[in-house]
C-alpha cells in the first residue's frame, strides 16, 4: 500500500485520542480517521474501539453505512469526528463520507476538499453524506484531524503533490500541525 501515516498525541499526554485506519483488500481500500473528542484515555479509548471495528470487517460497505454502524456500536460516548474513503481499484473511484470536524481532499488530476457531515459519532449522528471522485494514476488522498491547522488546504506548497507519502506527511507535520491537540494524517498515493 502506498499510504504513509503520524498520529502524535496531545503536548505532554501519554496517548492520542485520534487513530488511523488503511486496510488494504484486493480490490478496495479503507482509509480513515478517527478524531475522539477531547484528548486523553477517554478520546484514546473511543477512537481504538472504533478503528478496531473498522479493521476487523470481512466486507467493505458504503462509508455512510460504516459511519452508522459505528454510531450504533459506541453509542452514547463523548461522540468523535470520523472521515472514511472507500477505494474501488477496479473502477477507479473513492467514496468519501465524514462526520464532524476531520477533514480529507483529493490532490493530483483534480484537486477537491470533501465535506464532512455536521455532528458526533457514537453522540449526536445526523444526515449523513457522501460523495464520489474518479482517481488516476498518481492522484494523492490526504486525511487528517482537527490537529492538522485547516489552512493546509490553501496554503500547502504544489510540488508536495510529487512527493512520496511519507514526505508528503512529513512535510503537513512540520509546517500544518498544532501543538496543543492530538493530531493525526493520512496521505494515500493512488
Amino acid at each position: 500500500m502506498r499510504c504513509s501515516i503520524r498520529n502524535r498525541p496531545f503536548l505532554d499526554e501519554a496517548v492520542s485520542g485520534d487513530a488511523i485506519v488503511c486496510f488494504e483488500h484486493e480490490h478496495w481500500q479503507l482509509l480513515a480517521i478517527i478524531d475522539g473528542a477531547g484528548h486523553g484515555w477517554d478520546a484514546h479509548r473511543l477512537s481504538v474501539e472504533m478503528a478496531d471495528y473498522l479493521e476487523r470487517r470481512s466486507g467493505i460497505e458504503a462509508p455512510q453505512q460504516m459511519i452508522q454502524e459505528l454510531h450504533q456500536l459506541t453509542m452514547p460516548s463523548i461522540g468523535a469526528a470520523v472521515s472514511i474513503v472507500v477505494i474501488d481499484t477496479i473502477n477507479n473511484s473513492l467514496t468519501f463520507a465524514g462526520v464532524g470536524n476531520v477533514s480529507a481532499y483529493l490532490l493530483g488530476h483534480k484537486d477537491h476538499s470533501f465535506h464532512s457531515s455536521d455532528g458526533s459519532v457514537g453522540y449526536n449522528l445526523r444526515r449523513i453524506t457522501s460523495e464520489q471522485q474518479a482517481l488516476l494514476a498518481g492522484d494523492c488522498i490526504v486525511m487528517h484531524s482537527d490537529g492538522i491547522q485547516s489552512r493546509f488546504f490553501t496554503q500547502f506548497d504544489e510540488s508536495c503533490k510529487r512527493l512520496n507519502p511519507e514526505d508528503f506527511v512529513d512535510y503537513i507535520f512540520a509546517h500544518f500541525a498544532k501543538e496543543h491537540d492530538d493530531a493525526s494524517c493520512l496521505v494515500y498515493r493512488y
